[in-house]
């Protein structure tokens, strides 16, 4: 079993990183701001989230679905979508498939506003597209599995957005053994930022099937995610250190979500105490290969931090899905 050396660093306690973020998240970007608060308010009904969201509606809502929609694909063709080097792996895959990153982002908006607010805008994209354009994507994406590989986070949100917004599907078609089976031999696991990528895809199989956390993963499927939870453990362990602070907060909310407890747990914990930025209540890799931590800074841990929050926190039995 792996083990780090031990260390007089406190961990960094939940209390501080809430205080800290919730501090600064004015000064943060957009993004930043609502995914921190949209996921912890989504796992245990944080009010002080809550709270924070309510002052971002006028944001969030636009004054018009049609001034939304367009931010939203003025935002996905910013160039925002990734960070350092993975940047330059996933280009040629938007490229594939344009307009995936555009609905993507329109599609986790729906989910947003109907999970925090009650605003069911479904209708308005499928006004502002047609079922025809997203179902278009949507086979040519499944047709893919580079991509997907490649592009976990988009192209799964993507998929089980489309199926739940658009098609209306109450539980997922998708065999996650088989679409799995079929992105792995895109991957090399030589390369470290591929590692991070099937992590990713690991992850964003649970959490996307769940829509963000909004939704129990279907009891038919529950044996199927125990299997690919303990997969993503083995890779975590064999490549330990390849890996940064994201993946592995990322894989234990996952983990707690899904029910497994893992043994990395104690592992993950020592290595995120020993990664305090001082004076800061977020974690820096310090203690990994992970290529991009000369990014690490408020806003780009954001994502991160919200991940250490909840598997460092209980979840509240699931609400009932969406109607």
């Amino acid at each position: 079993m792996l083990a780090l050396r031990s260390s007089a660093t406190q961990p960094l306690s939940v209390k501080k990183v809430k205080k800290f973020y919730f501090t600064h998240l004015p000064t943060l970007d957009l993004e930043q701001q609502v995914f921190f608060a949209w996921m912890l308010f989504i796992w245990n009904g944080d009010s002080e989230a809550f709270d924070h969201l309510q002052r971002l509606k006028p944001q969030l809502t636009e004054k018009t679905w049609l001034n939304l929609f367009k931010r939203l694909e003025a935002q996905s063709a910013s160039g925002s979508y990734g960070k350092g080097k993975s940047v330059a792996i996933q280009s040629k895959y938007l490229a594939r498939h344009p307009g995936l990153l555009a609905k993507s982002w329109q599609l986790i908006y729906i989910l947003r506003l109907q999970s925090i607010f009650k605003i069911d805008g479904c209708d308005e994209l499928m006004r502002y597209h047609s079922r025809a354009a997203f179902a278009y994507t949507y086979e040519r994406l499944l047709q893919d599995p580079e991509a997907i590989a490649m592009l976990p986070g988009a192209a799964l949100g993507y998929l089980y957005l489309t199926e739940r917004f658009i098609f209306k599907t109450p539980v997922s078609i998708i065999d996650i053994t088989e679409l799995l089976h079929k992105c792995l031999p895109f991957y090399d696991l030589k390369n470290d930022m591929h590692l991070k990528l099937l992590s990713y895809l690991q992850t964003h199989f649970i959490i996307d099937e769940s829509l963000f956390f909004t939704r129990a993963l279907p009891a038919s499927k529950q044996k199927a995610y125990e299997s690919l939870i303990e997969e993503a453990e083995a890779l975590l362990i064999k490549h330990y250190f390849a890996f940064g602070l994201d993946n592995k907060y990322e894989f234990l909310a996952c983990s707690q979500f899904v029910g497994h407890s893992s043994l990395l747990k104690p592992i993950i914990n020592s290595e995120a105490a020993r990664s305090v930025v001082h004076g800061a209540g977020y974690t820096a890799d310090t203690l990994n290969c992970n290529p991009n931590k000369h990014l690490a800074n408020a806003n780009n841990m954001a994502h991160s931090m919200a991940f250490y929050v909840l598997y460092k926190s209980k979840r509240l039995p699931q609400r009932k899905p969406f109607a």
